[in-house]
């Protein structure tokens, strides 16, 4: 019998680094794996617009690449500068509009979601992260940056909440 899989992409959107996951979990939710992970970096000599168009550019390559079923996100918190905070939603809003294109909705948890789906803990701190994901994928070593331990983070929790679904699923 063959077992079927569902792809995720998750991503941790910036606009000077963004990290990025494929992740592949078992229909059954069973297994979990990280197909692909890393982050894509813009030039910051280049104008917004042309980092922006460079984000999104790597994104549609990537949908291309591994066609992913889903797309979970970081939801984007109160930054304490404005300015980044604006220049982050406009990157995200370029990103969502390639998974539009795709026909992919993007799902969104917050970092404390994110946080204690992986750890445990809401409050978690970067380094935490980095090794709790190393361990869920038993990958070798700690996923380097920070930013694709979590988008590696982002799909594990899409994951598991796809295992919380289909619990309470079954439970009716």
């Amino acid at each position: 019998m063959k077992t079927s899989f569902v792809r995720i992409f998750g991503l941790d959107i910036g606009y000077s680094s963004c990290g990025w996951a494929i992740v592949t979990c078992s229909n059954d939710l069973t297994s979990i794996s990280a197909e692909d992970y890393g982050t894509i970096t813009t030039n910051k000599f280049k104008a917004l617009n042309e980092r922006f168009n460079e984000v999104k550019e790597d994104v549609r390559k990537i949908m291309e690449r591994y066609r992913p079923d889903v797309v979970a996100l970081e939801k984007i918190f109160f930054f304490k500068n404005r300015k980044t905070a604006i220049d982050v939603a406009q990157v995200r809003g370029a990103v969502v509009s390639v998974l539009v294109e795709y026909g992919l909705q993007p799902y969104e948890y917050t970092p404390l979601q994110i946080k204690q789906s992986v750890t445990g803990y809401g409050r978690a701190a970067k380094g935490e992260i980095q090794k709790y994901v190393m361990r869920l994928y038993n990958l070798i070593e700690v996923p380097k940056p920070d930013d694709a331990a979590d988008a590696l983070a982002v799909a594990y929790c899409h994951a598991s909440n796809l295992k919380l679904l289909k619990i309470f699923k079954n439970d009716k």
